[in-house]
């Protein structure tokens, strides 16, 4: 890690997994057993979102990586700790305004939004850490790439439609 110039950012802790705190953590990397990845999970999920997790060949259940590479045959897998978004969001960009509700299950999400009680088609969801991207249907039709960060119960970035200047959007949880 010296050769590397990282020798100030890295640690290297030799204790019980399980009594230490795992909370300034930006990276974790595992090379650990499946029995005891699956009881480090709740911990590792805990971690503030936007922490990688990173494990030679074992995987963490249902949580399913973000990224997997295998190399030699040797498998490497990545987690990106998710932000909590699961719940009913107000959105609002400009004179527009709907309303969306998603559905989480770790960074996997699905968007279902309604406008004036009519359903808002909301396609190509993804959540990696804090940043959240989907596609949603403007009054027009047109398809508008939505593209933000999550902050706690706040969320805002920018969005734009092919041809025209991006807006800035924000949504906050009901």
């Amino acid at each position: 890690s010296i050769k590397e110039g990282v020798a100030d950012r890295a640690r290297f802790v030799r204790q019980d997994l399980f009594a230490f705190d795992l909370s300034a953590a930006t990276v974790v990397a595992l090379y650990i057993s499946p029995g005891v990845m699956t009881r480090l999970k709740p911990q590792l999920l805990a971690l503030k979102p936007g922490t990688r997790v990173v494990s030679h060949y074992f995987t963490l259940g249902d949580w399913k990586p973000d990224e997997t590479i295998s190399v030699e045959d040797r498998t490497g897998h990545l987690w990106v700790v998710p932000a909590d978004v699961a719940g009913t969001w107000q959105l609002a960009r400009g004179d527009d305004a709907f309303r969306i509700a998603i559905r989480q299950d770790h960074q996997q999400i699905s968007i279902r939004g309604t406008r004036a009680g009519f359903d808002v088609p909301v396609i190509g969801t993804r959540l990696r850490g804090t940043e959240i991207t989907f596609t949603a249907f403007d009054r027009d039709g047109d398809a508008r790439q939505y593209r933000g960060s999550v902050e706690g119960a706040r969320m805002s970035g920018d969005s734009d439609v092919h041809g025209q200047r991006p807006q800035r959007w924000s949504a906050a949880r009901d």
